[in-house]
């Protein structure tokens, strides 16, 4: 009996794939009608909230104070440079090298 059974089943099976195949489409079609797919901008989304701004004001806060540091620091440097420019046809080389070591410590 066994056996009558699977050979009753292979003679429905390529019939049953074909139904699937045909009817298949318009079964996730019908799906798809309900479903919605949305797309979410994740910056726009997070720089939007009220925590996000106020952090980010400290952020910027901090940076251009940082910014002004590294500015007055360049400066120093640059006059330091001049300096030692300046006066490097008149120093000895000894002397010159000791200012330089000192200047970048």
């Amino acid at each position: 009996m066994r056996l009558t059974n699977l050979l009753q089943f292979r003679g429905v099976s390529p019939l049953l794939i074909l139904v699937f195949l045909l009817c298949g489409p318009f079964v996730v079609s019908s799906f798809a009608a309900d479903s919605r797919i949305g797309f979410l901008n994740i910056q726009k989304a997070v720089s939007s909230t009220k925590e996000w701004k106020t952090n980010f004001e400290k952020f910027k806060a901090e940076f251009n104070k940082e910014n002004k540091r590294i500015k007055i620091r360049e400066q120093k440097i640059k006059k330091m440079l001049t300096n030692l420019s300046n006066q490097s046809f008149v120093l000895d080389p000894k002397l010159k090298k000791k200012k330089e070591e000192e200047n970048w410590k």
